[in-house]
């Protein structure tokens, strides 16, 4: 499946693809999109949202993505005029999907 901003997930449908896991994480988790500007903009922050929600529901935790157009740079190779990776953005929630903490490294 594809995940997203256009492909299979979305906000709006990231809680009926990834809603219906609740053993996957015992406490804490950490959810990465390394996918090329996942996390870019309000809607990748929305999706961000939406996911970790989803996700880390009743156990809370690290939901990130990548806010870089390609992180692997031109040609799939890495270009000195981009960050290494792009950045990331950084939301943590606690068990009922309350933000924390949010930030870009």
């Amino acid at each position: 499946m594809c995940i997203s901003r256009g492909g299979g997930i979305t906000a709006a449908t990231a809680n009926f693809y990834l809603g219906n896991h609740p053993l996957l994480f015992g406490k804490e988790g950490r959810v990465l999109f390394a996918a090329c500007n996942t996390a870019e903009g309000d809607e990748g922050i929305d999706l961000l949202l939406a996911a970790g929600r989803a996700l880390l529901k009743g156990h809370g935790g690290i939901v990130e993505g990548t806010t870089s157009k390609n992180i692997f740079g031109r040609w799939g190779l890495f270009d000195i005029r981009m960050p290494l990776w792009g950045s990331l953005q950084l939301i943590k929630l606690d068990a009922q999907g309350h933000i924390l903490d949010a930030s870009s490294s």
